[in-house]
């Protein structure tokens, strides 16, 4: 939204460009130095911008409701909002940490990944309580206690405070012999640990990839900016020549009209390559399971 909202601007200034040669043409003729069908020329490329204008608002008005699909305004008949970005695009003074950093956040912030080890760790729970099923058991027990002796029951309840004392000490000791059961639980609880460990071995790997592909994308993305950047600039210098030429006499409107049109197409490529780093870095950040803390949302407990 926020591009198409852009874009907008930017195909208005070139109709503006358009515009403004078509009237320095049109007094050129008046005036005999240039020929009519030059005059021809610069009112088609008007025409060109008007049309691409529509294009323009076109796409913005499905943007618009796209966001507004995504938000659900709570009025009736909400497709008639106007949606506007209140930012421009820009690019974020952002340093990318290296990526081994961005993998190791990965590995503490996602949740897939966490709820996978927490799986792994209940199954090697599992394990050991099959384990010990299948094992040897011995217990050492030992118990003491006093005893009243007499020939009535109130007597002996007094003389429980006496000298008189119990002692037991002994061992029990058990090994399953054929304990197939056990052992059946056994060989099940270990595979089944052996076959999580493999998935999470594979999920880390797998979110290992995600982020460093993420790294990459978010990295050209942002050398294409400069690129594109340079590139406008040197597209704006040429038009400014060109034009400076065609009131001179030594240029003419078919040319400066190419030179508008890369002019305007290098604009174009410079925000879409901002756009493109701004979802380059959501998705990077999305992947290492950083996004809502980046911006400073959580998730109650």
């Amino acid at each position: 939204l926020a591009f198409q909202q852009q874009r907008v601007g930017i195909v208005e200034d070139s109709l503006r460009l358009a515009e403004q040669q078509f009237r320095e043409t049109d007094e050129q003729v008046k005036r005999g130095r240039l020929a009519a069908i030059e005059l021809a020329q610069a009112r088609a490329e008007v025409a060109e911008r008007r049309i691409e204008l529509i294009a323009a608002l076109g796409e913005h008005d499905q943007a618009r409701l796209q966001q507004l699909q995504l938000i659900e305004p709570q009025e009736t008949d909400f497709w008639e909002l106007g949606v506007f970005a209140r930012d421009r695009l820009t690019v974020p003074d952002i340093q990318l940490a290296p990526v081994a950093e961005h993998v190791a956040v990965a590995e503490r912030m996602r949740n897939d990944l966490r709820e996978a080890v927490l799986r792994q760790e209940r199954n090697q729970l599992e394990v050991t309580r099959t384990r010990n099923g299948v094992l040897p058991e011995l217990d050492l027990f030992i118990s003491m206690g006093t005893t009243g002796y007499a020939r009535s029951f109130r007597r002996a309840f007094n003389d429980i405070d006496g000298r008189s004392y119990d002692y037991r000490v002994g061992f029990r000791f058990e090994y399953p012999l054929w304990n197939r059961v056990a052992e059946a639980a056994e060989k099940r609880a270990i595979l089944q640990d052996n076959r999580q460990k493999l998935a999470v071995q594979n999920l880390r790997r797998r979110v290992e990839l995600d982020v460093r592909q993420a790294y990459i994308e978010a990295t050209i993305a942002r050398r294409q900016i400069e690129a594109t950047k340079e590139t406008r600039e040197l597209r704006q210098r040429i038009l400014e020549a060109e034009t400076i030429s065609f009131r001179a006499g030594k240029s003419t409107n078919f040319l400066v009209a190419q030179a508008q049109d890369d002019f305007l197409q290098s604009r174009l490529d410079e925000n879409e390559a901002v756009v493109a780093y701004l979802q380059a870095l959501v998705r990077l950040y999305q992947v290492d399971g950083s996004l809502l803390t980046r911006r400073q949302l959580g998730v109650e407990q």
